[in-house]
């Protein structure tokens, strides 16, 4: 295809593409290898190296039909646009058949709007359009997209602690449509509570043509979260992780995806945590910022600490070579797990230690109210988390 225009507009599906003149008998149709459904065709214009066309098909008539065939189990919910055309060799006269996927010519002329799902009237079923990894043009029956599909990369670039607030910058691509809105969301991991705002981003040239390619500059600071955290379950230790969350221009696929994936020396340089006092209970709230293991997510580990406790830490972090020579000549194993946790790895290496090992001097930390307490209470050295 030299150029092509998409668009879904009352119910259909409208494709305009111009195809050279050398390719002949073009067709499009919409097909799962099992149910196959054609475009209805029209010649808008005939140039000397090229034929534009316009192709149509009616999404309430098609979106009927695919929902009336019985379905074997087997049969994949994904339709793809494909489109057939011949070729005939100037040399030898051989006709050659094509049947490929439709792609959108990224390299050329496109244009994609109102890329949107289309329900039947009962709002029972739906077609959910979209573009492929691979530029092709496809929908999905009844099914949803990942909410992540139109990102193609994001980076953290740096990363600044301070115990009042964090401030971090990099940059996300997305594919072949441009941001209508989008904003910062923590999400209480397992839970149900979310923190929500807006945030700085702007877009930046880049060399590819389907990308669109967003900077951002964020600081975060704790005084904005204390309404949050102070809701928050203070008796286990939380983790929060952080998403871009928003919406695309010509297409309503929902966006959400994780901030992650830093540079090397971003992850290697990230020390410290932010802390907030909650003079009402008289307590330290804490976030300590660490990007996951399996997806180099960024996330925050969530706690809250004794008033007490936590005023001799403050007190004492950057000393403590010198707290440490208090117990010089004393080697005190402290293991654990989870603040709330005495059932994994930490918990049987501390048994073994207690019964089999008993001249060392071990200690296990777990939270005061944990049910799993009990576990460790038999054993003695039991240290309060916090």
């Amino acid at each position: 295809m030299k150029k092509i225009a998409v668009t879904i507009s009352s119910g259909k599906l409208v494709i305009e593409a111009s195809q050279n003149s050398k390719f002949e008998n073009l067709q499009l149709l919409l097909t799962n290898h099992v149910q196959s459904y054609y475009l209805s065709k029209e010649v808008l214009s005939v140039e000397d190296d090229a034929v534009n066309y316009r192709f149509t098909l009616d999404l309430g008539q098609i979106l009927s039909a695919m929902v009336d065939v019985q379905q074997p189990d087997d049969v994949v919910t994904k339709f793809t646009m494909m489109h057939q055309y011949t070729y005939t060799d100037e040399m030898t006269g051989e006709v050659r058949e094509y049947d490929r996927s439709l792609r959108i010519p990224v390299r050329s002329e496109w244009q994609l709007a109102h890329i949107e799902r289309f329900w039947n009237a009962e709002r029972s079923h739906y077609l959910l359009p979209y573009v492929t990894k691979k530029n092709a043009l496809a929908f999905l029956l009844d099914r949803e997209l990942s909410l992540k599909h139109y990102v193609n990369y994001k980076v953290v670039r740096k990363i600044k602690l301070h115990e009042d607030c964090v401030a971090f910058e990099g940059f996300f691509d997305t594919l072949f449509f441009p941001l209508a809105d989008c904003q910062l969301a923590i999400v209480e991991r397992s839970g149900e509570k979310t923190f929500q705002r807006t945030f700085d981003y702007h877009l930046v040239e880049t060399k590819y043509a389907r990308v669109y390619r967003y900077a951002y500059k964020i600081e975060l600071t704790m005084a904005e979260l204390s309404d949050y955290l102070k809701q928050l379950d203070q008796s286990n230790e939380l983790s929060l992780d952080l998403f871009f969350i928003g919406h695309l221009v010509g297409t309503d696929a929902p966006l959400k995806f994780r901030i992650g994936n830093p540079r090397f020396i971003t992850n290697y340089t990230m020390r410290g945590e932010l802390a907030l006092k909650d003079s009402a209970k008289k307590q330290w709230l804490s976030l300590v910022p660490y990007f996951t293991i399996k997806g180099l997510n960024l996330s925050f580990t969530f706690n809250a600490y004794q008033e007490d406790a936590y005023a001799y830490f403050r007190a004492h972090q950057h000393r403590w070579r010198a707290v440490a020579k208090q117990a010089a000549g004393r080697d005190i194993w402290i293991i654990g797990e989870r603040s709330y946790k005495a059932q994994d790895n930490g918990f049987r290496f501390f048994k073994y230690l207690r019964e089999q090992h008993p001249e060392v001097e071990a200690y296990y930390v777990i939270r005061k109210d944990s049910i799993e307490r009990k576990n460790v209470e038999s054993l003695g050295n039991v240290i309060d988390f916090g």
